[in-house]
Order: C-alpha cells, then structure tokens, then sequence
C-alpha cells in the first residue's frame, strides 16, 4: 500500500476507529502524517492531537512545513496541537501549539497533558484525532508493559469518546510479539 493510499483510506473512516500504521522509514511517516493532518485538519475541520516520542515538536513542525502543511494557522484556530516528550528532557526551543512533557518515561503526565489538550483543542466526538508517533521511544524509556499499559488506558479513552485513533511505529521496531499484543486493541492494521 502507498502512503497515498494509505492517508486516503485512514481518512476515510466513517466511524471512530483505532489504527495501527506501519511504515518502513521516518521520512514516510512524516509524509503520510502531514497528507492526513492537511486532509483532516485544512480539508474536513477536524481536530488533531499528535504525542510525539522520536523528536521535539520544533524539529517536528519543520517537517511539516517541507510537506506542505500550514501549521502556524492550523494551530491559531486551536486545530492542531502538540505533545513534545523530548524538549524539556534533551533541550531545545519551545514552540507555540506544544505542550511539554518533561520526559518520556513519564506517562503519567503524557496522559494529563493530552486530557489537557482535547480540553484546549474542543475536543468533540466523531471529529477528533489523536496521533501517537514514536512508541518505540515509549518502550525504551518505560518498558514494554508499562507502554501496553499506557496504550491500553488511550485506546479506551479514545472509544469512550468516539475520537479517531492512530498509533505509528516505522519498519520492524515493534517486536512480533508486541505487535500482536497491540493489535488485540486496534480496529485495522495498514502497512505502507
């Protein structure tokens, strides 16, 4: 399957559903995040808020913009917000549309801050998007079942609010074993 391809059926969905998306390299994530932000964000109206684990929101942002998308209004008109679990932890700049985890490890504040984000974003059911990139990033720093544990709590969380759920991860990082644990808990599984 294409990114294309990809970004047209995930954007697609009729009903709130969980993904799990795996793409072989980074730079196809990054892709394939900007086509859907600007389908669902600049196209549909949609609300989207992204966890990031493999790089700062600044770093992220830039990206972004080489793709084509509009951040800088998306996040104006509270549409699009950020997670960072790196700035503060590695250093670097903060960027507006970002919040700031301190570190990684601490899901406990990854899982406030996003409370704190659909709060800041609207959030609404049936029109909100929550995009997780980074989990081998989760699993390095907190250990496999404490990142299930974290996975299983937002997936539930997403359901009982009817908002979209998409969770990437590149090539081969998950092991056979976890990714069949994660897929007890999504709705469709792609692969680019």
């Amino acid at each position: 399957m294409s990114v294309r391809e990809l970004v047209n059926d995930v954007t697609s969905l009729a009903t709130p559903s969980i993904v799990l998306i795996r793409i072989p390299d980074e730079i196809q994530v990054l892709d394939a995040i900007a086509l859907m932000l600007k389908r669902l964000v600049e196209e549909r109206g949609h609300k989207a808020l992204l966890i990031l684990g493999n790089r700062s929101a600044g770093n992220f942002m830039e990206g972004l913009r080489t793709c084509g998308f509009v951040i800088e209004r998306a996040v104006r008109q509270k549409k699009l917000l950020f997670i960072d679990c790196l700035t503060r932890s590695v250093g670097g700049p903060r960027v507006e549309g970002a919040l700031f985890v301190s570190s990684p490890s601490d899901l406990s504040e990854i899982s406030l801050l996003m409370e704190r984000g659909f709060r800041i974003l609207e959030a609404k059911p049936n029109e909100t998007w929550l995009m997780i990139d980074g989990l081998a990033t989760f699993i390095i720093f907190n250990g496999i079942r404490r990142a299930l544990q974290f996975l299983i709590y937002t997936t539930n969380r997403l359901r009982t609010r009817r908002y979209y759920g998409v969770i990437l991860y590149y090539g081969s990082e998950l092991e056979k074993q976890l990714e069949n644990t994660i897929r007890q808990y999504v709705d469709r599984i792609y692969e680019v």
